[in-house]
């Protein structure tokens, strides 16, 4: 990182003292000019101030101490894609059936998918029927003549949550 400060008069030379402010080590960096290129860790805070000396004198002056953080980098987390109806699929008409069983998929770019929350019933919005699920597939009891809605939410290891398009099917 490169440290700068204001130019002092009847400077000669300056040094700049780093302390790590986590096991209070010191780095020594000296300088001919108002600048210095110091490697620092990351995930750390430090301390700092420049003394700024003259040739031909052991008098030197302190500039003030400035305190900093060197972030880590970032943590990263992406929230899955919408789950992918894979049957019935949406609008679907299906013949009379008793159970059936709904599909879908889910992705999600950290590969971290946890659960899912699954949303099915005979209204628009479906109520939350189950939820946890870690399988892709569930069945469900139906009856013929209905139309039927169903959603996935898709939560990841994060907590992060995405809502499936609402799916709807009917039953002949």
């Amino acid at each position: 990182m490169l440290f700068r400060w204001n130019a002092s008069q009847n400077t000669d030379s300056y040094q700049v003292n780093l302390r790590n402010l986590n096991n209070n080590s010191i780095a020594l960096t000296n300088s001919n000019t108002n600048e210095a290129e110091i490697t620092l860790l990351r995930g750390v805070p430090y301390e700092w101030f420049v003394v700024s000396r003259a040739n031909g004198t052991s008098e030197t002056a302190n500039s003030a101490v400035w305190r900093f953080f060197n972030a880590g980098p970032g943590i990263a987390n992406y929230a899955p894609f919408p789950a992918v109806a894979i049957a019935p699929t949406r609008g679907a008409t299906i013949p009379a059936a008793v159970l059936v069983t709904l599909q879908w998929s889910g992705t999600d770019i950290d590969e971290d998918i946890s659960t899912y929350n699954l949303y099915f019933g005979t209204e628009n919005p479906p109520d939350l029927l189950e939820e946890g699920l870690t399988d892709t597939a569930f069945e469900v009891g139906v009856a013929s003549g209905q139309t039927y809605f169903w959603q996935v939410e898709t939560v990841d290891s994060a907590g992060n949550r995405t809502q499936s398009e609402l799916f709807n099917f009917q039953v002949e």
